[in-house]
């Protein structure tokens, strides 16, 4: 089967019958689930039980090169999606840095939902292929198993609750983690889950990943299944107070806004209208946060939120509309580098945290750390001199695009990857060029027009997406700040849709970008179908 041209592939993925038409990709229909072999296992550090502990043991041992054939034969056998998914969860958590790659997760699981059917196994490779990319660097490197058998006392589960409380307050991985174990065991998930949504938006330190492992692993948790989730909690109390980062974290969190933000949230909370939480747009009160933002005044910004939201000013969409306009802000100013990456993923998580909490002191908490978090990205920037040419989100003007939707995605997505260049860049390249590329702007004004002609945009968004598993290497991030970008654009209101959908084609992977290896390797098993 010979590769298509991109022409012909963006008039695929463009077209209203993109979903109808089988494709390329039409061997992977019939590989309908039914259920794993059963295997006889031995026991291990964790052990999952009959249905899974196979499969996970399958994704372990298969060499990296193997595993498209491996996963290819399983679906055959009848390897249920979500089995698949739970065994690679699961995986993650036993074995690997659990961080990105688990992580990840809810974001493939999103794509796979949103393609045509005869690609929703595509995200499913990569995820795979990411896996195994990391646990091949992780045996290079001293980092052990992450989930061990828990050792020392474990707390009645009256005190259980408390106890979770002082050891992630002393963060103290060991106490937080026998408390978590009690917990799960012994009280609902909402309980469970509740103080994961404070102490993931409490530490800024390593640029903001830890609401973004505690959002995306939990999302992906009710597809896996909650009898898994005492192993899931127990990563996260570990994951959550940063063990091993090497900065002591007294000294870390006085440099942070979490010791005022909390005092504000005590200070305002039986002040707040019944209402502060809904949604709504006020322009005024954006604006206003989003030049505090860009000034990093995080102090300054989460007390004037606190503030309009009291007198009620203004409501939360609001402030919610100030910290995505400034994540997407950021990626405008500078391409391929952490900070706007992650103030992008971290605006999603806390927002996704926001509304998955049903503790006003915690989700005031959480909005309130938003605000101040978009100031300590935006001062990285500049202190790392990676702002050297400012870009105003509220400022965008649209592009010249096609009057045709199709073709106007087709023009969007031909050369955003590598802007036209004859000979693509190397993924070590870093010069400024890297940083700040022309035709990413332009590509972004193109898109900001067709949000603004366009009634429905998810016909450019579900093109762009059907290219990430084709295109994307091993590294998590793209696949991970794609889907954030993307839903980011639906929480903000109205008037600052287009907007946000012209930052979330930063994320975009171009026509013009190569299919990966592991792209070939799929597109070869799938012709031997």
């Amino acid at each position: 089967m010979s590769q298509p041209s991109r022409r012909r592939f963006l008039r695929t993925v463009a077209g209203a019958g993109a979903s109808a038409g089988l494709g390329e990709w039409a061997g992977l229909l019939p590989l309908s689930p039914a259920s794993a072999d059963d295997a006889k296992v031995t026991p291990d550090l964790v052990r999952f039980g009959p249905d899974i502990e196979p499969v996970v043991r399958l994704i372990e041992d298969t060499p990296r090169d193997k595993c498209v054939a491996m996963l290819v034969d399983q679906l055959k056998k009848g390897l249920p999606y979500r089995n698949f998914l739970a065994a690679l969860y699961l995986a993650n958590i036993r074995v690997n840095f659990v961080y990105h790659t688990l992580g990840s997760l809810h974001a493939t699981d999103q794509l796979a939902l949103d393609a045509p059917v005869q690609e929703r196994l595509l995200p499913a490779f990569w995820a795979l292929d990411s896996f195994k990319f990391h646990q091949d660097r992780g045996k290079k490197t001293e980092f052990a198993p992450s989930l061990k058998p828990l050792t020392g006392k474990l707390p009645s589960a009256g005190e259980a609750e408390k106890e979770f409380h002082e050891g992630m307050k002393a963060f103290d991985p060991d106490r937080a983690e026998r408390a978590i174990a009690v917990m799960v065991r012994t009280q609902g998930a909402a309980r469970v889950i509740e103080p994961f949504w404070h102490y993931g938006a409490r530490d800024w330190d390593f640029i903001g990943h830890i609401p973004i492992w505690v959002s995306n692993v939990l999302r992906a948790l009710p597809t896996v299944g909650w009898q898994h989730a005492e192993s899931t909690m127990r990563v996260l109390a570990r994951t959550v107070p940063c063990e091993g980062f090497g900065k002591p974290k007294d000294q870390v969190m006085k440099t942070q806004p979490y010791a005022a933000n909390l005092e504000r949230v005590q200070q305002s909370l039986d002040k707040l209208p019944a209402d502060w939480a809904a949604g709504g747009a006020n322009p005024a009160v954006t604006g206003e946060l989003l030049t505090l933002i860009r000034e990093g005044r995080p102090n300054a910004a989460g007390e004037r939120a606190a503030k309009h939201l009291v007198d009620g000013k203004a409501r939360a969409g609001a402030v919610w509309d100030a910290v995505h306009l400034a994540g997407g802000e950021m990626i405008m100013c500078a391409q391929n580098t952490a900070e706007p990456l992650h103030a992008n993923t971290a605006a999603n998580a806390l927002h996704y945290a926001f509304q998955a909490s049903g503790e006003p002191a915690n989700r005031l908490l959480i909005l309130l750390q938003a605000v101040s978090w978009m100031c300590l990205y935006r001062n990285a920037m500049i202190r790392k001199k990676w702002i050297t040419e400012p870009k105003m989100i509220t400022e965008l003007v649209a592009a010249e695009i096609p009057a045709r939707q199709e073709e106007a995605i087709e023009a969007i997505l031909a050369h955003l990857t590598f802007g036209g260049a004859q000979k693509p860049k190397s993924d070590s390249d870093q010069g400024k060029d890297d940083f700040h590329q022309p035709w990413r702007q332009e590509g972004a004004q193109r898109v900001f027009a067709f949000a603004k002609r366009f009634a429905d945009p998810l016909p450019l968004v579900r093109a762009a997406n059907r290219l990430l598993p084709l295109k994307t290497g091993w590294d998590p991030h793209q696949v991970k700040f794609s889907v954030a970008a993307w839903e980011n654009v639906a929480w903000v209101s109205d008037e600052w849709r287009p907007h946000m959908l012209a930052a979330a084609s930063f994320s975009f992977s171009g026509a013009d970008a190569p299919d990966t290896d592991l792209a070939k390797q799929v597109r070869e098993a799938v012709r031997k179908l």
